[in-house]
Formats: structure tokens, sequence, C-alpha cells
């Protein structure tokens, strides 16, 4: 069991599946005021705060407010499930 304490209470969440095709990048983002949380339904790699990782099928990844990432599809289409609390459409900055 894990939890995760939030500095406010979510006012509410949003649920999306985003895919990125084989050989293309969701640049690098943050969300100034809403945690994400995300679940690879494909293996995929990724950039965190700067540094590469990997994720596998099942794989789940909880992001704070303003921790940057990047998402790449070098080996597969890569499909993950996303959630955001709350759900604030003007919270979403990119890099360049």
């Amino acid at each position: 069991m894990f939890t995760k304490a939030f500095t406010d209470k979510p006012s509410d969440v949003s649920f999306y599946e985003t895919t990125i095709p084989k050989g293309g990048v969701c640049k690098e983002q943050w969300h100034k005021l809403s945690y994400e949380v995300v679940y690879f339904l494909t293996p995929s790699a990724a950039k965190l705060e700067g540094k590469d990782y990997t994720f596998e099928k099942g794989d789940l990844v909880i992001l704070d407010p303003n921790e940057k990432h990047e998402w790449t599809a070098p080996d597969n289409d890569v499909v993950v499930l996303a959630m955001r609390f709350p759900n604030l459409l003007d919270d979403k900055y990119t890099t360049g």
C-alpha cells in the first residue's frame, strides 16, 4: 500500500489516455499546481527532472507540482493513462 499526501486537497481529478507514436516525444512539461499520476500501458522512456528512466507496462509514476517530465517512444507506441489532481486546464507549461 502506498499513500501520497497532497499539500492541498484537490477539488477534482481528470483522467485521460495519451498515445505517443513510435519515434515521438511528448516534450518536457510540468504543472505548477497539479499533481499527475501516470500509469504505463506500454513500455516507455522518460526524463524526470533531467534524469533518464525506463518504465515497463504496469509501472506508475507520481509527479509533484513543478516536477518536469518528458515521455519518449523510441521503440514502440507509448500508451499511458494519466490522472491530474486537480483538473486545471491552464496548468500545463512546456520548455521551448
